[in-house]
Order: C-alpha cells, then structure tokens, then sequence
C-alpha cells in the first residue's frame, strides 16, 4: 500500500479522498473502501499505475446506485491474502440516488486539499469546508424537499465534515459555489444534528446546475420517474439474490467474464478447508461460488454408502452360489445407475460452473473431473467383475461423461500436495499408504498433461497455504481479463 500511494504522488496524478475521511483507517485494514476523487487528465496515468499492482475492475450492479458514468470499482492486492478496494471517480455527479447524472465538480474544483498520513502512508485528503461543500450540494440534490425547508437532520455525511470545521463563531460558516461564471453563497449554521441554510440561494443554486446540464422541469420529471425505478428494481433484486453469493446485488462482478478455480488434492490436503478460506475473502466484495464436484458431501454420501454396501453383498452372494440371483443384480444394477447418476451430477456443475464464469462470477471448486484412470481422485467408476448388458452400458455412458468434462479445463487448477504422514494425522484411517501413493501417482500424470497446474505446499500453517492460494488465485483473475 505504502508504494502504491507514493508511485501515485511521485508520477504527480491528481487524486484525494473526498468523502468518508473518518474511514480511511478501516480502508487501509481493508475494511472499507476510499472514496477517491481523480483528476480526469490523470485517468489514463492512473489506470496504468493500478495495473503494474496488478489491480483489477469489477462491475456493480446495473441498477445499483454507484453504477454511473465516470465511477468505477478497482481492487488492488495486499499481502496477507487480502484487497483494497478504490471507489474512483472522474466527477462528483449529484442528483437522486439512484439517477446521479449531472456533473458538479471536479478536481481541480476543490479549493484544497490536505496531506495527511495514516500508518506513515500520505494520503491527500479533501478540507474539512470543502468536503461540507460535496455533502451539502449532494445533500440538495437527494432530497429535493429540503427547498421547502430551512434546516435538515445532519446524517453520517454531513455530520462528519461539519464536526472537522473551526470557525470563528463555532458554528456558522459560508458554502461557496462557482457555477460557470455564476458564484454562490449559502449561509449554514449547525445547531446540534440539524443544520440551517439559506433556502433561496439554496434553490438558485440548485437551478443553475440542473440549467447548466441541460435539465428542464420534463427531464426532471423523467429523472424522477428513472429513480423510482431504478430504486424498486434494485431493491427487488436485492431481496431475491439476497441468499446467493453468486448474483448478491450487492457484489461486484468480473468483466468480460469470471474465472473458474479449481483445487485438487489428496484426502488431509485441505481443499475443503482452504475452498471455504478463499471464499471468504473474495466473497466480501465480489460474487463467489463454491461448488462441490465429489460425491461425498450431506445425504449424497449416504445414500453412497447403502448403495456400496448392498453392491458388495451382492457380489459376494454372486460369488459364493456361483450365480447372480434377482435380487443380486437388481442392486448391482442400481449401484452402476447410482454411478452415472454422480457422472451425470457432475456433468451438470462443470456446466453450471461455465454459466457462472460467462456472468462474471469466481467460481471455486472443491475438486475437478478426470478421466485418466477409474476409481480415484473422482474419475469414472471401475467396470465390476461379469458386469451385465446394463452394467456395460451405463459404464460406457459414464466414461463418456468424464471424458467431456475432462475435456473442460478450469482457468486455474492448484493441486495441494503433502505427504503421507500429514494425510494420516489430519484424517487417521481415511486412506492407506498405498492408496495415498497411487493418488499421487495419478496427480503426478494430470500435471504432465497439464503444465500450467499450480502446485501448493499445503503441509505449512493453514494461513500460509491461504495466502499462496489467494495470490494464485488473485493472478489467474488479472490475467483473464
């Protein structure tokens, strides 16, 4: 962060937060976001500078409020597997929340700026006067009835500029405004949480900035109308997305597309573990997706079991007569269907995960199809001794699915290697010796088939192995753009 913000000063970029001030000690723990007004001849220089970081862009929601010409969402790595997140701006744009289009002011509109530092880290942060100027001026432009009146409830953003100002008498002071050539001066006086206002030059200003974009009372009327809209479809879309991480309206989204991510190791390597990890920190800002393509997890796992456990009574009943009765090869049967059933779940995710990624969401999953050898690392099944007609064909169908969705290769693959001694203290018992080297002799063939496997020491401290995730993850992101 600390060469971030000197890069931007040393290339002389125009930049300085300008609202949320009191913040800026959570935004540098990544706890919330700056608010950064940016010199528009200085975009392009700026933009450049957040891609040597490796910063990368994401979308809100179309009908969110931030979603407007001129503001932008960029997020910059930290270490620590961790993101800034820098709310841009080229303008300050006022109008209805959800309709701000009419360009106020600029950067170099701001009478001054402040150098502050926080953690040793300068920052150039907007006066205390001028930053009552943007929350007064946004203030008449959201909430049109205050012309009506002559005071108004101070909330967050105009309390927090007003509790910085010192002037002579304590609490008056003098909001000026230049409009073209036109200069204004409103006349406000803080009386505990409410603050007094010139209600007539309050309104003349406002009617100048609304003439000078061009706005007559029917563009005002059709903005109000936009508003409203706008507000009631974001609010609807809110309430219906609010239990899914992958379209929470709230959430930024990849463009042009997400990234599907995908980890692979053997039992004890913590996939499950670090998948939930890495969801977590992206899922604060951006729209996340965990999906499982095993078949060990909730009621699928059990009924797993009782179809293996009567799968192997049959065969032993078949063995010991001689013959396959009814009864046995019904549930052999059933067991081969059960198998393509998990094939054809898993056909369904790889695709969903490919919708996902095509609307700008992370995918994770916990695992991936191959078809390089049956019966582990979830490949296909292995074909039964004497297997029937049906047994035969629903095998072939399973093997057929598994080569299609091995065919689909995920746009990052980290394998989590450890070894046998970790794997048994994590999980004692799950697997033997040498059921954990063949494993690793088959991820050892994916790897050759696929050289752009990302490899992870997941032996070291869960943290560790979350940070090396994230910045792989992190890189796969940057370079799908």
């Amino acid at each position: 962060m600390r060469k971030l913000f000197g890069e931007i000063a040393a290339r002389n970029i125009g930049f300085g937060v300008y609202k949320n001030t009191a913040q800026i000690p959570q935004a540098m723990q990544a706890l919330a976001d700056f608010d950064l007004l940016i010199d528009p001849s200085d975009y392009g220089p700026f933009v450049e500078l957040l891609e040597e970081f490796s910063a990368i862009r994401a979308l809100p929601h179309p009908l969110y409020d931030n979603a407007m010409e001129g503001r932008e969402d960029w997020f910059v790595p930290l270490q620590h597997a961790n993101y800034l997140h820098l709310d841009v701006a080229k303008a300050i744009f006022v109008g209805k929340r959800f309709r701000k289009r009419f360009p106020a002011l600029l950067y170099s509109d701001v009478g001054q700026w402040e150098e502050r530092k926080f953690g040793g880290i300068s920052f150039q942060v907007v006066s205390a006067r001028d930053q009552a100027k943007i929350a007064f001026l946004r203030a008449i432009f959201r909430s049109p009835s205050l012309l009506m009146g002559r005071s108004i409830a101070m909330g967050k953003e105009l309390a927090e500029p007003f509790s910085r100002i010192t002037t002579a008498d304590g609490n008056s002071l003098c909001l000026e405004y230049l409009v073209g050539k036109d200069r204004f001066q409103i006349a406000v006086r803080r009386d505990g949480n409410t603050l007094h206002y010139d209600r007539a030059q309050t309104k003349r200003l406002r009617s100048r900035i609304l003439r000078s974009a061009g706005a007559d009372l029917s563009v005002q009327a059709a903005d109000q109308t936009i508003h409203s809209l706008r507000r009631f479809g974001f609010a609807l879309a809110s309430r219906l997305t609010a239990q899914s991480s992958a379209a929470d309206a709230y959430k930024r989204r990849l463009a042009p597309q997400g990234v599907i991510v995908t980890l692979m190791g053997v039992d004890g390597s913590g996939k499950s573990t670090q998948t939930a990890k890495l969801a977590e920190v992206l899922g604060r800002k951006f729209r996340v997706r965990i999906l499982y393509l095993g078949s060990n997890d909730g009621g699928w796992m059990r009924v797993r079991h009782r179809f293996r456990r009567s799968g192997a009574k049959s065969v032993s009943e078949s063995n010991s007569t001689g013959r396959s009765s009814v009864k046995s090869r019904l549930k052999l049967w059933g067991r081969s269907a059960w198998r393509m059933t998990i094939a054809i779940r898993r056909w369904l995710n790889v695709h969903y995960a490919q919708f996902l990624r095509n609307r700008g969401v992370i995918v994770i999953c916990d695992r991936w199809p191959q078809s390089l050898e049956a019966g582990y690392l979830d490949g296909p099944s292995k074909l039964p001794a004497r297997p029937s007609w049906f047994v035969r064909l629903t095998h072939a169908f399973e093997l057929d699915l598994h080569r299609r969705m091995a065919a689909i290769q995920p746009d990052l693959t980290i394998h989590l290697l450890i070894d046998f001694a970790t794997s048994h203290a994590r999980k004692p018992g799950d697997i033997d010796e040498g059921d954990f080297e063949r494993r690793n002799a088959l991820m050892t063939r994916m790897r050759t088939a696929n050289l752009n496997i990302v490899l992870i020491d997941a032996r070291s401290e869960p943290h560790s192995v979350a940070t090396a995730i994230f910045t792989a993850v992190w890189k796969a992101i940057f370079d799908a753009r």
